[in-house]
């Protein structure tokens, strides 16, 4: 080998050289631009479940998505990536996650999801934490107590400016409830708990005038009278109202006051008699509306309807198997102005059923059906006879 061979400057050479390749080349993440990137990372997932021995450990999408480069830190600072975010506290990762609320990332979140533990249903600690009821707490005060002036503020920070907030599986104490009704930008709620003890506090939703999407369970409510749902009817501006498990179907007709509300979902209805569709036909600002009926078959034989047409019910969605001999008879009332209807779960139609509901409902554009509701050799015949007048959904 010769003495005067250089490795470097030979390698140095061929990095300066410009080669003539006969591909295109490979492209990379980078080269996306940035408003894109952000807007895909304004999109991931809040929380993700993994799988871990015999418990579950937790980990924000967004956050691992930071720390893959200089350049995704950076976009993932920025203000349109953070402000739809929904940042989930899991009361089994307590106190952990406090370093997660005081973290300058969140500093635009306007979304929280309480979600409870997969044991015992204590109260929420991290709720305690965010709307400073920790006070009275053992387990909340040492962790607030080590938190700097700065990271107070900023937990309170987070919470005066929350717009949706959600909790799953845990218990809600009367002095948490008190604050979020005095949350002065709500206009998303969602309460699926395991223990209410508010006693008058239920009076407080009221106040909740800025809310725009409700969901309730009534399930795990210990007290309540003929007036309870009255207090949803003061909620002016409610678009959307889910309710589980109402409980009480003679005051539904409370919530035609309710001009703005047009998407209206009751699931696990237990008591359906005339009452209830006399309220329900009531609601006449309605354009969708979701119903699952829980009761057993010999209780509810469907001999009630609609006493007449809701103008403005564009889309239906049946959540119970139906006598096929009472499915006609029942929907009539319902097909008026309906574009789109859809049978979910068990809700089985026939063919028969499916001809006849599109020649009595001149709108519509649109049917849903479960496979669990018609034979496999009904699909393609249903199909080919019915896609030129409307389409057809199979799920």
């Amino acid at each position: 080998m010769s003495s005067d061979f250089n490795a470097t400057a030979i390698t140095n050479n061929v990095r300066k050289r410009k080669l003539s390749l006969p591909f295109e080349p490979r492209f990379n993440i980078n080269d996306v631009p940035s408003e894109i990137l952000v807007h895909i990372f304004s999109q991931l997932s809040p929380f993700s479940d993994i799988s871990y021995g015999e418990g579950f450990r937790y980990y924000h999408p967004l956050v691992a998505v930071s720390l893959v480069c200089k350049q995704w830190n950076q976009l993932c600072l920025e203000p349109a990536v953070w402000e739809d975010y929904e940042l989930t506290l899991h009361e089994d990762t307590f106190p952990k996650d406090i370093t997660t609320l005081v973290n300058p990332k969140y500093n635009k979140i306007h979304s929280l999801s309480f979600h409870g533990s997969y044991g015992d249903k204590p109260p929420h600690h991290y709720a305690h934490v965010v709307f400073g009821v920790y006070q009275k707490c053992d387990e909340c005060l040492p962790v607030v107590n080590k938190l700097t002036e700065a990271e107070r503020k900023q937990i309170k920070k987070i919470s005066e400016s929350l717009t949706d907030v959600m909790f799953s599986n845990c218990k809600i104490e009367k002095r948490v409830f008190q604050k979020i009704c005095n949350l002065s930008q709500l206009s998303d709620l969602s309460i699926n708990a395991t223990s209410f003890d508010w006693g008058t506090s239920f009076e407080r939703f009221t106040k909740l005038t800025t809310l725009k999407v409700l969901s309730f369970d009534f399930s795990y409510v210990k007290s309540w009278d003929a007036s309870f749902v009255d207090l949803f009817g003061e909620l002016t501006n409610l678009e959307t109202l889910y309710f589980y498990n109402l409980p009480l179907t003679e005051n539904l007709s409370n919530l035609a006051k309710l001009s703005k509300l047009k998407d209206l979902k009751l699931y696990n209805l237990s008591e359906i008699d005339e009452t209830f569709f006399e309220g329900l036909a009531s609601l006449t600002q309605i354009q969708c509306l979701s119903l699952h009926m829980e009761c057993d078959e010999d209780d509810f034989d469907f001999e009630y309807t609609l006493p007449r047409p809701l103008p403005k019910l564009k889309d239906l969605t049946i959540e119970r198997p139906i006598p096929e001999e009472r499915v006609i008879s029942f929907l009539t009332p319902f097909l008026a102005n309906l574009e789109y209807i859809s049978f979910r779960g068990e809700a089985a139609v026939s063919r028969e059923i499916v001809s006849e509901m599109i020649s009595l409902s001149p709108h519509l554009r649109k049917v849903g059906l479960s496979y669990r509701g018609i034979n496999v050799e009904y699909w393609f015949e249903i199909w080919e006879k019915y896609h030129d007048k409307v389409d057809i959904d199979f799920f």
